[in-house]
């Protein structure tokens, strides 16, 4: 026996160290070659059936370390790009900084990655959701302040809002997009100080040609979009004509409306320049200039030429074939109008007859180049204290649900069949009287469970102090609970949080499901995803439906806190979660007050 005791052990230790130690060598563009062309190298170990097993590690030729990896599924020596890597992904520059960090499900699926410069500064951050076609992108100053983001497809076209930052943190530009293609024609770019515009800036700098002009090619006339340069328009006989497109101008707007053109060739006595209010050959309003140093400005009304001025010569004007900046402002009921920069006259506000705008020649046998048409007007909101979110062209929200703070760091449970489907999320909650709005994104999902965990993440958003306790206690049938939440937010009842209360009546759901309560708690549409508390302050549940009253009344379905643990213990970074029992013996109103601060409303495309 004493013999046995000892051979036991010895033949178990070669199946325990049957592993194999690999060394593969690839090009600068992660190639397989021999060492002699490699850039890299990788180190790892094999099982006795080839699978790699525990971390990788890749070095430069030279041995300063390139890149760890927790784990892997597949390494392809001939292509590294085929290979397919889980837990987290560390790349290195040559000085030892961090380059990039991933993190990976068990089976090789992006969930978040970060990119740095040469000195440590985060530069990019993305964030993807298994259960959406979507991805976030941020980009970042050197001092972390985020410069941009943006939410990508699965193809990598940008589809929602792309948003750019000032260093300070408000908004500098926001653009909509779908699936890639643009949505004009305005965006919005912001000042430093929060002041707000809706702008068309066209620069012919887009071979799509975003804003879709008629481009002509007839025998009197044609114009041509040439990519960085502008839109040339050429006039071969004494016939004029217009290139506009449509840019609404409400009649209420102050607007600015300038180009910069140049003179190509041609007849210097005809006119050129601004058009706009076009409704029809009978009904504009001009702003013209020539090559030998004029300019003139007026309408047309009903067919009616009125002439703000004649043609008259202005030394300001750069004569010949040269380049002039055009611009026209309105500011209240008067009309401001500039060549180069100089203030040349003013007029009175004449009303607009149309809503399309650009450029026109006279007649005259002439070639001129449109570098750019800029237009700009008011937008009487400000990015300051809402930094995230621009009402004017951001309103459209598709639906709504409710959700309550489980982290101070911003992290929120709700609901996931209320976040499944959106490519934009945005939270508001009222804290100490003031409404705050703010981005989020989807971090973790439970679909079978209904539960979905999204975090704040915006630079502006503060932590919080959550006061209250997260009890996975399993609570009797006829405890008293209430429910806080937004129904119908968007709709009838309006953005304030509304209490329900009630008392468990199961300790099951619909059909006996376990990890759901029955309540007598009524729940509408939009409170989905919100919290349910007992009288003592712990939440117990996140309300997820309730039956239709043809079915039965009063019977609602909250899933139980204890799933919502397990949700939070496997998110891509350990948080705490709250255990505060100090509201425990305030009365129930006051309890409500303290605990409606940390319920959301939650807006999604």
């Amino acid at each position: 026996m004493k013999l046995l005791k000892y051979i036991f052990p010895l033949l178990l230790l070669p199946a325990l160290s049957q592993t194999t130690s690999k060394t593969l060598f690839y090009d600068s563009n992660w190639k397989g070659c021999e060492q002699s062309e490699a850039s890299f190298f990788r180190v790892y170990e094999t099982d006795s059936s080839g699978k790699p097993v525990g971390q990788i590690e890749d070095h430069f030729i030279s041995g300063e370390l390139q890149g760890t990896a927790q784990g892997a599924i597949y390494i392809d020596s001939n292509d590294d790009s085929n290979s397919k890597f889980f837990g987290k992904i560390v790349g290195y520059y040559k000085n030892g900084q961090i380059q990039f960090e991933n993190w990976r499900d068990k089976d090789g699926n992006t969930l978040i990655s970060k990119s740095y410069d040469d000195s440590g500064e985060l530069v990019e951050d993305s964030y993807y959701s298994l259960e959406s076609e979507f991805y976030r992108t941020d980009r970042h100053y050197r001092n972390s302040i985020k410069t941009g983001e943006g939410t990508f497809d699965s193809n990598g076209d940008i589809h929602g809002f792309l948003k750019l930052y000032h260093p300070n943190g408000y908004i500098y530009q926001l653009y909509e997009f779908n699936h890639g293609d643009y949505i004009g024609p305005f965006y919005t770019e912001c000042d430093e100080f929060g002041k707000c515009e809706l702008v068309v800036f066209e620069d012919f700098a887009n071979d799509a040609d975003l804003n879709d002009w008629p481009i002509y090619s007839e025998s009197e006339f044609s114009s041509e979009i040439i990519w960085d340069e502008g839109l040339l328009l050429t006039s071969n006989s004494n016939t004029g004509f217009k290139e506009t497109i449509r840019i609404p101008l409400n009649q209420s707007d102050d607007f600015s409306i300038e180009t910069t053109v140049e003179f190509i060739s041609g007849d210097q006595n005809s006119g050129h320049g601004l058009i706009w209010g076009f409704k029809d050959w009978n009904n504009y309003q001009y702003f013209l200039i020539s090559g030998n140093g004029y300019y003139k400005i007026g309408r047309l009304y009903e067919g009616i030429r009125i002439d703000l001025t004649d043609w008259i010569f202005h030394p300001q004007l750069n004569q010949g074939y040269k380049k002039n900046r055009l611009k026209v402002i309105r500011l209240g009921d008067k009309l401001f109008y500039s060549i180069n920069s100089e203030l040349i006259i003013s007029s009175d506000y004449y009303r607009l007859s149309g809503n399309h705008i650009g450029f026109m020649t006279t007649s005259g046998i002439k070639k001129v180049l449109y570098n750019n048409l800029i237009i700009r007007k008011e937008l009487n909101i400000s990015s300051k204290s809402e930094p995230t979110s621009i009402p004017s062209i951001e309103s459209n929200w598709k639906g709504n649900g409710s959700g309550i703070f489980i982290n101070g760091n911003g992290y929120i449970a709700t609901n996931y069949h209320v976040v499944e489907k959106s490519y934009q999320i945005e939270v508001e909650y009222i804290q100490a009287g003031n409404r705050y709005n703010y981005s989020a994104e989807i971090v973790n999902s439970d679909k079978q469970n209904d539960l979905s965990i999204i975090k704040i993440n915006d630079t502006q958003f503060k932590p919080l102090q959550l006061k209250y306790n997260l009890s996975t206690n399993i609570v009797d049938v006829g405890t008293s609970v209430f429910a806080l939440g937004y129904p119908m937010a968007l709709s009838i009842m309006g953005s304030e949080v509304k209490f329900t209360d009630g008392k468990v009546s199961a300790k099951t759901g619909y059909k006996g499901d376990v990890s759901t309560y029955q309540t007598t708690t009524p729940i509408q549409p939009g409170n989905s995803g919100g919290p349910l508390f007992d009288y003592n302050g712990n939440l117990i549940g996140i309300n997820s439906s309730g039956l239709s009253y043809e079915i039965a009344d009063n019977v609602s379905y909250s899933i139980k806190s204890s799933y919502l643990k397990n949700l939070i213990e496997v998110l891509p970074e350990s948080i705490n979660i709250p255990s505060d029992r100090s509201i425990s013996d305030l009365p129930l109103t006051e309890q409500i007050k303290v605990l409606s601060e940390y319920v959301v409303l939650i807006k999604i495309k």
